[in-house]
């Protein structure tokens, strides 16, 4: 009997405890077991596609092939890891690091061993497949730019993010992330990369994937459409590269629409291949564009600053106009000026003679501007100069341009904390001294001089949000919350901007005549024998261009003529100009990096990239396809 008795208790407790387990409790044990069986995979979206203003593709997604291994089905990871290490031949220095990154992501899922893969190595890996648990070969996308080195500063490039990336928003260390380093690419991150999805996974007491229980499909992002010719574009870089060797010295070429302010082109040189940070730039390929002298990394069409040199001179000629100067008026050039008990001197030793002011821009009379300076006064200089967009940023959609400097006796006192020096005014009218500018403001001048309004350079032309929607989850058996939690993470900073709004400019309020008078002498400067670029004049009528040579000191003091200098320390070529001269279209600057003479090494590269333009325009014309 009391065996009996004991049995039944011994029955009910169990019965009791199983009810408890089952029934009572059912519903968080449910939860759990889903969480252990159900695997939540991030579906990478398709990153949007980069494409000149006619649709010419500059940055597109290519097919690849890739080794990745899943964690949850490697079994023992670090041996797991180990042999596909082995499989592919993997440095050591470079397996510890990808070792690291796997044992150590917060986002479970598979992670990417090695991306393009040749066909030698995809056949290793599927030979080996039995012997590497968890590792598979699949297909993805990596960026592509067709333009090489031609488009690099403009578009940037892709890669791998960095700690703080991954630190702000963790879901970048899956590897199929790559973000924006440079140029567009950086700029416009969150509108390129588009929106992340979801894949819920079932998987076994093992970790190997049963089936798909649901899909939420990612988003790509938008395709961007620029302003630039991708044609000319690849001709102005091409152009420059063989203008003195730019493995010596290097150069910008920037041309503007003037209608709109539509950056056409904008090449710096020398370069890099962004292809090469696509698929994974290595440790020696870093340190080389580093450490080059000619600073390859570096866009220096809006983030160098040069002495603009005698294109400074339109600005001196319209501030003395706006003070009242009579340009009919003369000045006699005897090839230098004293001043102060000091001899500012002319570029030509022999002096200019006697030269009104349209003269002396055809001529690049230095004696004409001085005495201009000095009679009208910095202040009235650096207005202008502000008013024809130099001293401040133009504010278009790439990271890291640089304002220039217009001095005045304030910014002289705020930055030296010294009073401005009368000589000073005389330096500042020519374009040297403290004077700085970077090449896509000598192209904004250039356009504010050839229609009299506020231009404004601009990058982005238009982008198209996708009229793409993530499909309803199939089969959803987990619940919303744990999709939106990895949703949210990686979208988090993705808060698309709007394309800009070209509003027609404003007039700059400078009289017409006043313009007149500069374009005439910028006409003079290349179509009058007298001019110092006739020898770059454009021969083809309806194509002439007008413009301004420029010669920058890169170090200060006054060379003997003949003597030797060392590259380094020779002096930059610049130019300023615009096309057609009857019906202006297209707003040129080039700066040659030690080019010595803006006439001979400047005015032949705008000449030949205004000339194209203006083909590519009437052939686009002609025949739209």
């Amino acid at each position: 009997m009391v065996l009996v008795t004991g049995k039944l208790m011994l029955t009910s407790i169990l019965a009791s405890r199983l009810y408890y387990l089952q029934v009572m409790k059912s519903s968080t044990y449910k939860t759990l077991s889903d969480e252990n069986r159900i695997r939540l995979r991030p579906v990478v979206p398709l990153r949007g596609r980069i494409m000149d203003r006619n649709g010419e593709p500059m940055a597109e997604n290519d097919q690849q092939f890739r080794a990745i291994i899943d964690p949850a089905e490697a079994g023992n990871l670090k041996k797991a890891f180990k042999k596909i290490a082995d499989v592919l031949e993997l440095e050591e220095t470079q397996s510890n690091k990808l070792l690291h990154k796997l044992t150590t992501q917060q986002i479970p899922g598979y992670f990417v061993v090695k991306e393009h893969l040749s066909w030698d190595e995809v056949s290793r890996v599927e030979v080996n497949m039995p012997d590497l648990p968890g590792v598979l070969v699949d297909t993805s996308q990596i960026r592509s730019y067709p333009l090489g080195t031609y488009g690099s500063h403009l578009l940037g490039y892709i890669a791998a993010p960095s700690k703080k990336e991954v630190e702000k928003n963790p879901i970048l260390n899956q590897g199929d992330f790559k973000v924006g380093k440079s140029g567009i690419e950086y700029q416009l991150e969150n509108e390129l990369r588009g929106k992340i999805g979801v894949k819920r996974v079932e998987v076994d007491v093992h970790g190997v994937s049963v089936r798909e229980l649901s899909l939420e499909e990612s988003v790509p992002g938008d395709d961007m459409r620029l302003t630039v010719d991708a044609r000319l574009q690849r001709y102005a870089a091409q152009r420059i590269q063989n203008e003195g060797g730019v493995k010596e010295s290097g150069g910008t070429v920037v041309v503007l629409d003037i209608r709109n302010g539509d950056v056409l082109t904008l090449v710096s040189s020398p370069g890099y291949d962004p292809n090469v940070f696509a698929r994974g730039v290595t440790g020696d390929e870093w340190r080389e564009l580093v450490n080059h002298p000619d600073k390859p990394l570096s866009n220096k069409a809006i983030s160098m600053q040069y002495p603009p040199g005698s294109t400074f001179k339109l600005i001196t000629s319209l501030a003395g106009l706006k003070e009242g100067v009579d340009p009919h008026a003369t000045a006699f050039c005897p090839g230098y000026y004293e001043f102060g008990g000091r001899r500012f001197r002319c570029w030509n030793e022999d002096g200019h003679g006697t030269v009104n002011m349209q003269e002396a821009l055809a001529k690049s009379c230095n004696v004409f501007f001085y005495k201009l300076a000095q009679r009208i006064g910095v202040e009235a200089i650096s207005a202008m100069a502000h008013k024809m967009g130099l001293g401040q940023k133009e504010g278009i959609e790439l990271f890291g341009e640089k304002s220039g400097v217009i001095p005045d006796r304030a910014w002289k006192m705020k930055t030296y904390n010294k009073p401005w020096n009368p000589g000073e005014t005389l330096n500042t009218g020519i374009g040297q001294g403290y004077v700085l500018v970077t090449p896509l403001q000598l192209a904004v001048l250039g356009a504010r001089v050839a229609t009299g309004k506020q231009i404004k350079p601009r990058l982005v032309r238009e982008w198209a949000n996708k009229p793409v929607e993530p499909k309803a989850p199939k089969n959803t058996s987990a619940t919303d919350g744990d999709n939106h939690d990895i949703k949210e993470l990686v979208n988090a900073d993705a808060t698309p901007t709007k394309p800009p709004v070209q509003e027609e400019a404003e007039s700059l309020g400078i009289p017409e005549a006043h313009l007149d008078i500069v374009r005439g002498g910028m006409d003079m400067v290349i179509n009058k024998p007298l001019g110092t670029a006739f020898i770059s004049r454009i021969i083809i009528p309806q194509y002439a261009m007008a413009g301004k040579t420029g010669t920058a000191q890169v170090r200060s003091g006054w060379m003997e003529k003949g003597a030797v200098v060392e590259r380094k320390y020779r002096n930059h070529a610049l130019f300023v100009g615009f096309a057609p001269v009857n019906n202006p279209r297209y707003a040129c600057s080039v700066v040659i990096e030690h080019g010595e003479s803006g006439s001979r090494a400047a005015a032949p590269v705008a000449r030949d990239v205004l000339t194209e333009a203006q083909r590519l325009n009437v052939a686009y014309e002609d025949d739209p396809a």
